[in-house]
């Protein structure tokens, strides 16, 4: 009988928790009941957190039902995501995600997991953008709920695509099991967390194409990934200036063209650091008409000509976001 409840337990434990966690860490579960218990514990990890960009615009739009539906179609894609790249969902708050790769199961390529979903996270988001249309221009499907497809027709009607910001960092984080004996979550906390949480509304500010890692991810994960400078920047709270990298794409599925492009981003980089502005507009300007989508090459371009090519530096009256700091080189993050 004892072999039968025990069977039950870890029935009910696979299926309570499957959804949101990797494999490796229900088994860690099932195998080692001791891990439930409250507190945490250290672990070198990644944090992720996801956000949808205007997204308040869409619940402007859609019925309460029709946002539940959508909401769920776009989590549950996601999510999958996330945990197959070994990753654990800690919670979603609206359309956001907030997500652990490397504990409680220790990983030392916790990293690389977290860049990879990442990148896949981004491709996804354009199936289902061009997902979303195809449906919306068809009879609905038998399997889809009608506040589904209602709900694609009106973004559709509107204009409206998702639009996924990421930020990733990486570090010591404090992971475990908080709260009370009666209700408790698998969850991080620490300063690392915190800055993985602002990286991904930096995003917003450099007109990324969605994904920002910090400094500790990218010495992480060697060359595996395509990733481009952006400045050194002091964050809110967290005093050490860091460079901040975007995320573009897995070095082994990117052109002969990218590679090029981003060799070219770094000439531009390079000479923007060493405060050569002319000649860093004349690269940017190249790279931005060899890709007119490049909007952070834009961004750039923008600083340039405002500000650094007349002698002067944003402030924060000038309501830019940033505000440069001429002596050691670093922008400071201002919160918009």
């Amino acid at each position: 009988v004892s072999l039968s409840v025990e069977g039950k337990q870890k029935r009910f434990i696979r299926s309570a928790f499957s959804q949101c966690l990797s494999k490796d860490v229900v088994n860690q579960i099932i195998n080692d009941s001791s891990s439930f218990t409250l507190g945490g514990k250290e672990f070198e990890m990644s944090a992720i957190f996801t956000d949808i960009q205007k997204f308040s615009s869409f619940s402007e739009l859609l019925t309460a039902k029709e946002l539940g539906c959508l909401l769920n179609f776009y989590l549950t894609k996601m999510s999958d995501i996330i945990i197959d790249e070994k990753g654990t969902v800690d919670k979603y708050e609206g359309d956001a995600i907030v997500a652990l790769v490397g504990a409680p199961v220790a990983m030392p390529d916790h990293a690389v997991h977290a860049c990879a979903a990442a990148i896949k996270m981004k491709k996804a988001e354009q199936v289902m953008n061009q997902d979303i249309i195809r449906y919306s221009q068809n009879p609905k499907p038998s399997w889809m709920e009608e506040s589904l497809y209602s709900a694609f027709k009106t973004l559709v009607a509107n204009n409206k695509t998702i639009f996924t910001r990421i930020g990733i960092n990486s570090g010591e984080m404090i992971a475990g099991y908080f709260g009370s004996e009666k209700k408790k979550n698998y969850t991080m906390m620490g300063n690392n967390v915190n800055l993985a949480s602002r990286l991904e509304g930096v995003n917003k500010q450099y007109h990324t194409n969605g994904i920002l890692i910090s400094q500790s991810t990218k010495e992480l994960i060697g060359d595996r990934f395509v990733v481009r400078s952006l400045d050194r920047v002091r964050v809110v709270n967290i005093k050490t200036p860091i460079g901040l990298y975007e995320l573009i794409e897995e070095k082994s599925l990117a052109s002969p063209e990218l590679l090029d492009y981003m060799q070219n981003w770094e000439s531009a980089m390079a000479e923007f650091s060493n405060k050569n502005y002319t000649k860093a507009k004349e690269l940017l300007s190249s790279l931005a008409k060899k890709n007119s989508n490049d909007n952070v090459a834009k961004y750039y371009i923008h600083l340039l000509d405002d500000y650094f090519l007349k002698g002067t530096f944003p402030k924060e009256a000038d309501g830019e976001g940033v505000e440069f700091n001429p002596d050691d080189g670093v922008f400071k993050l201002l919160q918009k």
